[in-house]
């Protein structure tokens, strides 16, 4: 196989907005994408966690043999 990923990370952040353009807006569905990258103006602050695990052979885990989690809170959203 191409081997195993297993990665954790934290983010957090204070006046966040200029982070929604990273976003994979192509994979979201359109009128998502817009409401993120051009109604949010504010995000006073974001904690979040990511985390993946599995077999890069079977990325991204959509059959359940794999884990990928982002788990976060939000707050000041304008």
């Amino acid at each position: 196989g191409r081997g195993n990923l297993r990665l954790e990370s934290v983010l957090a952040a204070k006046n966040a907005a200029s982070l929604l353009q990273y976003l994979p807006a192509d994979s979201m569905k359109p009128k998502l994408a817009h409401w993120l990258q051009k109604d949010i103006t504010r995000i006073k602050g974001l904690n979040a966690r990511l985390r993946m695990q599995g077999e890069l052979e079977h990325f991204p885990w959509d059959k359940g043999d794999g884990e990928f989690d982002i788990t976060g809170q939000v707050e000041g959203i304008d």
